[in-house]
C-alpha cells in the first residue's frame, strides 16, 4: 500500500511535500480503517482535491481521509501529523512549513497553559 501511496503522490507534481499518518503511520491500522493522508499542494482548487482523493481511493481501495495542508485550522491535528506522520514526498518546502507551523504550535501551548492557568 506505501508503494501505492508513494508513486500515486510523486507523480502529482501539484503536491509538494505528503505525509501518511494516522493507523497506518504507527502500525494500528485494521481491516476497516481509513487511509489518512496529509498533502501541501500548488493547486488546491476543489477539481484537483477530488481528483487526487479519488484517484487515492480508487488505488488503494479503501476509504482516504485526505487533509491539504495549505489551509489547515485543527491545531491539534496539524501538531499530531508533523509529530507522528511519516514523510511520503518531500522537497526543501517541508522544512520551511515545519519551522513555522512547529512555532504556531508552541505559541499555542504556550498560550493555552497561560489561559487553564488563569
Amino acid at each position: 500500500m506505501k508503494t501505492d501511496i508513494y508513486e500515486i503522490l510523486h507523480n502529482n507534481h501539484t503536491i509538494s511535500f505528503a505525509y501518511l499518518f494516522g493507523s497506518y503511520a504507527d502500525g494500528t491500522d485494521r481491516q476497516e480503517s481509513d487511509v489518512d493522508i496529509a498533502v501541501y499542494m500548488s493547486d488546491t482548487s476543489l477539481d484537483n482535491r477530488l481528483s487526487l482523493h479519488h484517484e487515492l481511493e480508487k488505488s488503494l481501495k479503501k476509504n482516504v481521509d485526505l487533509v491539504v495542508l495549505n489551509d489547515i485550522k485543527n491545531i491539534y491535528l496539524l501538531d499530531a501529523i508533523l509529530r507522528k506522520g511519516i514523510v511520503v514526498k518531500d522537497n526543501e518546502q517541508r522544512d520551511i512549513f515545519e519551522v513555522q507551523k512547529n512555532h504556531e504550535i508552541i505559541d499555542f501551548k504556550n498560550f493555552r497553559r497561560y489561559i487553564d492557568a488563569a
